[in-house]
Formats: structure tokens, sequence, C-alpha cells
């Protein structure tokens, strides 16, 4: 459901500085409002799925955030360089797998 998506990041946008002001929640649920017409779920429900949705969510904000406050720009390099690798190879080991 692509509408409901955009409401849940603009959720999470708003709340993303610990604060969610009553002009950013009230734009929210009226954009629910709207599409709740269109789907068999009111608003409210809507609402409760996106915050189930964020409440489950991984957030990389703070792991970034840590690397950026920590890390120089060649332990930046080194550990994005350290990340692909091992992603390069996870996925080569997936490929051989396939085949057998």
């Amino acid at each position: 459901m692509k509408v409901r998506r955009h409401y849940a990041l603009a959720y999470e946008v708003a709340i993303a500085d610990g604060n969610i002001d009553d002009d950013e929640l009230a734009r929210i649920k009226a954009g629910l409002e709207n599409i709740s017409l269109k789907l068999s779920q009111s608003s409210d429900e809507l609402f409760q799925v996106i915050e189930e949705h964020i409440q489950n969510s991984v957030s990389f904000h703070d792991f970034v955030e840590d690397i950026n406050s920590n890390f120089n720009k060649e332990q930046k390099l080194a550990f994005s360089q350290q990340i692909i690798w091992a992603k390069q190879y996870e996925i080569t080991c997936l490929k051989l797998m396939k085949k057998d």
C-alpha cells in the first residue's frame, strides 16, 4: 500500500526529533482521513498500523550518526569497503548454493 507508506514516512520524519507538534499530526491524520474513504479501514486504524510499523522498524540514524561522529574519512571508506566485500561474498555464496 504505497499511499500508506508515504504517511508512515511523513510520521517517522515528524517524530525524528523526539517531538511531533499538533500541526504535523493533524496534517498526517487529515491525509489518512482522505485515503480512508477509498479503503476499508478508518483513519484511526490506518494511523495505528503506521505507529506499529514505526515501532517495529529499524532505524539506521543512530548507527550512521555514530559512524559520522567517531570515524575519520579513511575509517569510513575502509568500513564501507568491508561492508561491500562482505555483501559481495554473501551473494557469491548464495549463487553457488543455488547451483547445487
